[in-house]
């Protein structure tokens, strides 16, 4: 997905939580895929709680995220204290919003259990 693309479904991830709960603060990283060093696309404070969030479209049925880049977001959220959010966002329709630290796996799948419903 090029990147443009993906900046925009960042931008409607925030904006959708944002609108669905009032206790939060969300604000997108800038240059977030840019960089090697870049932790998450988006910080978010919900109920005092902050959370490192990585932001990923897919048109397919299931999205796959790498053992590398979980391991990197795993380590960065346990050096700030931060919980670590994978949001996927499934053909246009539905986000599904869950915890990495409370999965084995590394696969998301569009009819899992999202912990945030935004739809």
């Amino acid at each position: 997905m090029n990147r443009k693309k993906q900046t925009k479904f960042e931008g409607i991830f925030i904006d959708k939580l944002i609108d669905k709960f009032r206790d939060v603060h969300a604000e997108r990283v800038a240059g977030s895929g840019m960089k090697k060093t870049a932790a998450c696309d988006a910080v978010v404070i919900k109920n005092s709680v902050p959370f490192l969030v990585e932001v990923k479209a897919t048109k397919q049925k299931s999205y796959c995220f790498s053992r590398s880049k979980r391991a990197d977001l795993l380590k960065k959220s346990q050096i700030c204290g931060a919980v670590p959010i994978l949001a996927v966002r499934f053909k246009r329709r539905r986000w599904v919003v869950t915890d990495l630290t409370s999965r084995d796996c590394w696969t998301v799948h569009d009819n899992d259990k999202s912990i945030w419903e935004l739809d």
